[in-house]
This record gives C-alpha cells, sequence and structure tokens, in this order.
C-alpha cells in the first residue's frame, strides 16, 4: 500500500504531466493505441555503425503516468511527433510514474530484419 507521501506525489506528478505534459501515442504490443500526456525528452542522436550500414540512433526518455499506462513493457511502441520509437527500457519510479527508455524503431526494425536473414541464411 502506497504511503500517503507516495500518493501526494503521484497526484502532483499526474497534474503536471496533464498540465504540462505533450500528447503522445502509446501502443502496447499487439493492444490498441492511446493518447496520453508524457514528459519528453530532446532527442538524443548516437551514430552506430553494424551490419545494416551507418545509422543515426535517436532515443528519449518519455515519463508516463503508470494511471495511463498501468503496465508499460518492453518493445511496446510510442509515437512522438510522429515519429515511432520502441520501448527500450523501464524504470519504475515510486511516485506513480514510469520512466521508459526509447529507441527509434526505424533502426531497431532495419536491425531485426538483417538478425532474421543471417538466421535463415
Amino acid at each position: 500500500m502506497d504511503s500517503t507521501f507516495e500518493k501526494h506525489m503521484s497526484d502532483a506528478n499526474d497534474e503536471l504531466l496533464d498540465e504540462f505534459g505533450e500528447q503522445i501515442t502509446y501502443t502496447p504490443s499487439g493492444g490498441q493505441a492511446v493518447q496520453i500526456k508524457a514528459s519528453v525528452s530532446p532527442v538524443s542522436i548516437e551514430k552506430d555503425e553494424d551490419e545494416t550500414g551507418r545509422n543515426e540512433i535517436k532515443r528519449r526518455t518519455v515519463t508516463v503516468a503508470l494511471a495511463d499506462i498501468s503496465s508499460p513493457a518492453i518493445n511496446d511502441m510510442v509515437t512522438v511527433d510522429g515519429e515511432e520509437y520502441v520501448v527500450g527500457m523501464i524504470e519504475n519510479l515510486n511516485s506513480g510514474v514510469a520512466e521508459l527508455a526509447v529507441v527509434s524503431a526505424a533502426v531497431e526494425s532495419r536491425r531485426h530484419e538483417m538478425h532474421k536473414r543471417k538466421i535463415t541464411e
């Protein structure tokens, strides 16, 4: 059971996200997309080179209220400003929010396809 402090922090975080959050679309793997408000970090771009070639990997941190997304999961999709991201890591906090480390879905899709080709060859 949450303490009174945790309840107040959760309520405050919900209000902050409602007031100042960006509109995003959250799509659970195999589930229905929902539009919610979230705190979204600026894009961080990393350069990477692998068997698919040179890539620019776009990463962000997206903070969602657990009242909106009760069970965030790895490989769920987040759409921010029309760009799709894959949830790669989740940090649940005690204050009613979860921080999601997301990576551009385009790069992850290319890597997945390359991996599938290697397995079938």
